[in-house]
C-alpha cells in the first residue's frame, strides 16, 4: 500500500542558457524566489553564468525549514552540457512517504494517459502519488503533484538528478527506428537509470513497458500463444533489438544485484481515432504496414475516395491476427504493477484477451459502417499474445476488446487545436 505525504520542489527555469539545463518543480509553492546573471550576447560568457534558485521547503514530510537549492554551475568536463547539482541539506525521503514516481518519456502517449490518469483519480492510493516527468523534445507545464526535469536521458547528470528521492520509476523513453540515437536511450540511458537506482536509499520499483517487437512482432511464425516464456526473437531493424536489450539490462540486473523490476509487454498501443488511421490508404497513415505503398499510389487514392479499408492477409491468404492494447489498460497495468508484491521481477504481456482478426474486423466495418474492404496479401504471421499471467498475478484485466476499439476510434472528434502528430517514425 502507498502512504505518507511529501510536497514537490520548486521550479527552475534556466531560460538564459543555450546548453542542456535542467528544471523541476511545482506550482503548489508559490514563494519562488530567483536570483540570475544578466544575460549575454557572448556564448563563451553565457556558459560561465550560474543561476541558483531557492525554493522554500518548510512543509517537508522531514520537517527542515532549510531551503531546497539547485544549482548550474559552469560547464567543465561534459562537452556542453552544465553538471546539475541538488543539495537537500541531508533530507532523505522515508520509506513510509508517499510515493515520488518518476516517469521518463513522460511526454508520449502512455506518459501522458498515466500523467492524466494519476492527477485526475480520486482513489486515494492514486491520489497519494505525486510525478516527476523526465522531458526531452517536449516540455509539460509543471502543477500540483506534477514535477519536471528537462533533459535527455543519456547524460548521467540528468538521470541522477531525475531519480533524487524517487520511490519507483516508470521507464517509457524510447525511439523507434532511429539507429542514430536508439542506444544512447534505450541501453546508455537505461544503464545510468539502473544504476542511480540501485544505490537510492528511497528506490522501491522499476516499472519498464516494453514491447512485443522482442519476441518478434508478426514477423515470424508462432503456432502456439506467445506466452513471457518464449525467447527474445528481434525482428530486423535497432528497435526491436532494443526491445530485446532493455528486458535483458533488467533481468540481468535483478540477478547481479537483486534489484527490484517489473516489465510490461506491450504490443501495438492505441489512444482516440489511432486504431482509425491504422487502416488508411492515404499518407495519413498510422504506422505500418503503409498500405499505400503496397497496391500503388493510383490504387491507394481510388480507395480513399471509397473509403475503403484493407484485410491484411498472410502468405496463405488467411486473414492475420494482431496484437493491440489501448492505451487506458495500459495504464491500469501500470498502476497495478507499482506496488504489487507478485509483480517483483516479472515480465508480463499486456494486451487484449484476443488479438485483431483484421477478417472480422472487414467484417464488422462492414456491417456496421458500409465500408468496403480489400483483402491485401503480405508476409506478415499471425500471433496470439497470452495475457493469463498479468490477469493472475497483477489482477489485471483489459476493458478494451474489437467492438469498443472500432467504435470509439470512428466516433472520435478531433478539435481544430488537435491535429494528429505522429511524433516518431515507424
Amino acid at each position: 500500500m502507498i502512504t505518507g505525504k511529501e510536497n514537490p520542489c520548486p521550479i527552475d527555469r534556466n531560460e538564459n542558457h543555450t546548453a542542456a539545463h535542467l528544471s523541476i518543480g511545482s506550482l503548489t509553492d508559490q514563494r519562488l524566489r530567483e536570483t540570475r546573471t544578466a544575460p549575454s550576447s557572448d556564448p563563451a560568457a553565457l556558459q560561465e553564468q550560474t543561476t541558483r534558485v531557492l525554493a522554500s521547503s518548510a512543509t517537508r514530510s522531514t520537517g527542515g525549514s532549510e531551503p531546497a537549492l539547485w544549482t548550474l554551475p559552469p560547464s567543465g568536463g561534459r562537452g556542453d552540457l552544465f553538471e546539475v547539482t541538488w543539495h537537500r541539506n541531508g533530507h532523505t525521503r522515508g520509506v513510509d512517504e508517499a510515493p515520488l514516481v518518476l516517469v521518463t518519456g513522460a511526454t508520449g502517449k502512455v506518459g501522458q494517459a498515466f500523467i492524466r490518469r494519476v492527477l485526475s483519480s480520486p482513489n486515494e492510493r492514486v491520489a497519494g502519488i505525486t510525478i516527476r516527468a523526465l522531458c526531452h523534445n517536449r516540455l509539460l507545464k509543471p502543477e500540483a503533484r506534477l514535477e519536471v526535469v528537462a533533459g535527455s536521458i543519456e547524460h548521467r547528470d540528468v538521470v541522477d538528478t531525475a531519480t533524487e528521492g524517487v520511490t519507483q520509476v516508470i521507464h517509457l523513453a524510447t525511439t523507434k527506428e532511429t539507429p542514430e540515437t536508439i542506444f544512447d536511450v534505450t541501453v546508455k540511458g537505461l544503464f545510468w537509470l539502473l544504476e542511480a537506482c540501485r544505490v537510492s536509499p528511497t528506490f522501491r520499483r522499476l516499472v519498464l513497458v516494453g514491447g512485443d517487437a522482442a519476441v518478434g512482432h508478426f514477423f515470424y511464425p508462432h503456432p502456439l500463444p506467445v506466452t513471457e516464456m518464449q525467447p527474445h526473437t528481434a525482428y530486423p531493424g535497432c528497435y526491436a533489438l532494443s526491445k530485446v536489450l532493455e528486458e535483458v539490462m533488467l533481468e540481468q540486473y535483478g540477478v547481479q544485484y537483486d534489484f527490484d523490476y517489473c516489465c510490461l509487454r506491450a504490443p501495438w498501443i492505441m489512444e482516440k481515432d489511432d486504431f482509425r488511421y491504422q487502416l488508411s490508404f492515404g499518407e495519413d497513415v498510422f504506422g505500418g504496414p503503409r498500405w499505400r505503398d503496397l497496391v500503388g499510389a493510383e490504387q491507394a487514392d481510388a480507395y480513399v475516395e471509397r473509403g475503403a479499408v484493407p484485410v491484411m492477409l498472410d502468405e496463405d491468404g488467411r486473414p492475420v491476427k494482431r496484437n493491440f492494447v489501448h492505451v487506458e489498460d495500459l495504464v491500469d497495468a501500470i498502476l497495478a504493477a507499482l506496488d504489487q508484491p507478485t509483480a517483483r521481477r516479472q515480465t508480463f504481456n499486456i494486451c487484449m484477451d484476443e488479438p485483431v482478426d483484421y477478417g472480422e474486423l472487414g467484417a464488422y466495418l462492414a456491417e456496421s459502417r458500409g465500408l468496403p474492404t480489400v483483402e491485401i496479401r503480405t508476409p506478415y504471421r499471425s500471433t496470439w499474445l497470452d495475457n493469463t499471467k498479468a490477469k493472475f498475478l497483477l489482477a489485471w484485466r483489459p476493458r478494451y476488446d474489437l467492438e469498443r476499439l472500432v467504435e470509439e476510434a470512428w466516433s472520435y472528434e478531433r478539435d481544430p487545436d488537435e491535429p494528429r502528430v505522429v511524433w516518431y517514425p515507424g
